[in-house]
C-alpha cells in the first residue's frame, strides 16, 4: 500500500529538522562576547508569569525540579551537545534537578560524574538518593567555602568538558574568580536566575491560579543582582569567554531564566 503524501514526506521533514538545527549550531555569530548582548527578553512579564505558574508545579520522577519548561528543555540540549563529563552543582535544594542531569548524561555518555554541593543537605529528598546513579556525589559545603570544598588540584585533574551550575546565588563573584583560575577552552559556566522579570516570592497562593502576580510589583528574586554581576565580570574577562546564544537564544532572545548566562571558555 501507498503512503498519503503527508506520511510519504515525514523522511524529508526529519531531514529539514536535522539540517535546520545544524544551522544554528554552525551559526556564525553563535559565540558572542558580553558587549554585544543586550539585557533584554523576547518574553514578556506577563509570560514570565505563566512560565513561574508551570515551574512550581511540574515533578519529574516524583520531585520537583523548580526549572521553567523552556529552561528545562534548554538544560536537556545543553547536556547532550555539550556532553560534560564532569558537572559541579552548586545549590542541591531538593535534589530534582540533579536527578534530572543524572539521567540526561546517562543517555549522553558512558563516564561522567556529578558533584552537587548544598549547605543543607537535610533538604534532599530521601527518592533522590534512591533514584540517582553511582556517578552522584553530594557534597555538605558552603560557595563561601569553595577554595576547600572544590581545590584547584581537583578541578584541574577531572576529566573535561566541565560544566558549573551556580543555582544558589551565594558567592558568585568568589565562585567566578575560584574556577577561571582552572577552567578550560570548551567548559561552561551557567548562572542561573539572571532575570530581573523573575519574581520575588516563589511560594506562590491560589492568586496565581487567576494568573496575577505573585508580589503586587513583580519583583526579582535576584535577578538584577546576578544579571549586573555577570555582565560586569565577563565583560572584563571577554579574552576569555563568550555568550553562547545557541542555548540563550534557543527559544527567541534570552528565552530563558539565565538571561545572557550560559557562558564557555574560549581559550
Amino acid at each position: 500500500r501507498e503512503l498519503d503524501p503527508v506520511s510519504a514526506s515525514y523522511p524529508n521533514i526529519l531531514k529539514e529538522i536535522d539540517e535546520h538545527r545544524s544551522r544554528m549550531l554552525s551559526f556564525p555569530n553563535r559565540y558572542q562576547v558580553m558587549s554585544q548582548r543586550e539585557d533584554r527578553s523576547a518574553y514578556s512579564i506577563e509570560m514570565m508569569k505563566l512560565l513561574y505558574r508551570g515551574k512550581y508545579t511540574v515533578r519529574y520522577r516524583g520531585s520537583a525540579v523548580l526549572k521553567n519548561p523552556i529552561d528545562q528543555t534548554t538544560l536537556f540540549e545543553l547536556l547532550q551537545v555539550v556532553k560534560p563529563a564532569t558537572v559541579i552543582e552548586l545549590g542541591t535544594f531538593n535534589g530534582g534537578s540533579t536527578l534530572l542531569i543524572d539521567d540526561v548524561l546517562s543517555k549522553a555518555r558512558d563516564e561522567y560524574s556529578i558533584y552537587s554541593m548544598d549547605i543543607n543537605n537535610s533538604m534532599r529528598e530521601k527518592s533522590v538518593d534512591k533514584n540517582v546513579s553511582k556517578n552522584v556525589s553530594f557534597i555538605q559545603g558552603s560557595s563561601y567555602d569553595i577554595e576547600t570544598k572544590f581545590p584547584l588540584d581537583f578541578l584541574e585533574a577531572v576529566p573535561r568538558p566541565l560544566l558549573l551550575l551556580e543555582d544558589c546565588h551565594r558567592n558568585v563573584l568568589g565562585v567566578l574568580e575560584h574556577f577561571h583560575k582552572v577552567l578550560k577552552q570548551g567548559d561552561y559556566i551557567v548562572v542561573e536566575d539572571t532575570c530581573p522579570i523573575a519574581p520575588k516570592y516563589t511560594w506562590v497562593g491560589e492568586e496565581f491560579d487567576n494568573y496575577k502576580a505573585i508580589s503586587p510589583t513583580w519583583e526579582p528574586l535576584d535577578g538584577d543582582e546576578n544579571l549586573n554581576l555577570v555582565r560586569k565580570y565577563f565583560t572584563e574577562q571577554e579574552a576569555f569567554y563568550a555568550v553562547d546564544s545557541y542555548f540563550c537564544d534557543l527559544f527567541g532572545y534570552n528565552s530563558t531564566a539565565h538571561w545572557n548566562a550560559f557562558i564557555r571558555r574560549m581559550k
